[in-house]
């Protein structure tokens, strides 16, 4: 577990899976995150939970509320490679956790575990070009742009560019 000032990292449980089986099944917020939007039972959610949980080349947490241990959301980072020190960053909040400066801290808890403990060097991450108030939240968080992929992913308006950030986490530690 990581610990900040109003949020916990943690490993999931059992009474996360309502939650995060209502982010599964928000169709507009799996557009968003560039996922495939399908119905996602509590079986399937409690699934696709304990996959990610269990994968060499993954690390995945619940973010939760530090006062009642409520999930907010979760933070991935995935394709870790350990030999170049990569990993691909994802962050996802439930709507009544967003906007409340939790991203902010969410990569604040991670950087120092990342590097020092898994010694990652590096994140990446992709971002839809018109999320600007995620790509906002990056850049206050230390990534900066490193390219747009060009009508890269297809959304329900269609084919939209997808922006490349990435963040050393050594260069400050």
């Amino acid at each position: 577990m990581l610990f900040g000032e109003h949020i916990v990292l943690r490993a999931w449980r059992e009474a996360d899976v309502p939650a995060m089986q209502i982010l599964r099944n928000d169709i507009e917020l799996q557009d968003a995150l560039m996922s495939e939007a399908r119905p996602n039972s509590a079986e399937r959610t409690r699934q696709w939970l304990s996959e990610r949980s269990c994968r060499d080349d993954m690390l995945f947490f619940v973010v939760a509320d530090r006062t009642d241990d409520s999930p907010l959301g979760f933070v991935q980072v995935a394709e870790i490679n350990r030999r170049n020190g990569t990993g691909v960053l994802g962050i996802c909040f439930l709507p009544m956790a967003q906007g409340q400066g939790f991203g902010m801290s969410v990569v604040g808890l991670l950087e120092n575990y990342l590097f020092r403990v898994l010694g990652l060097r590096k994140l990446l991450l992709y971002v839809l070009a018109g999320n600007v108030r995620a790509i906002r939240l990056y850049e206050k968080s230390g990534f900066r742009r490193v390219g747009t992929l060009s009508r890269h992913h297809k959304t329900i308006e269609g084919y939209v560019d997808v922006v490349v950030m990435e963040h050393l986490l050594d260069h400050h530690l």
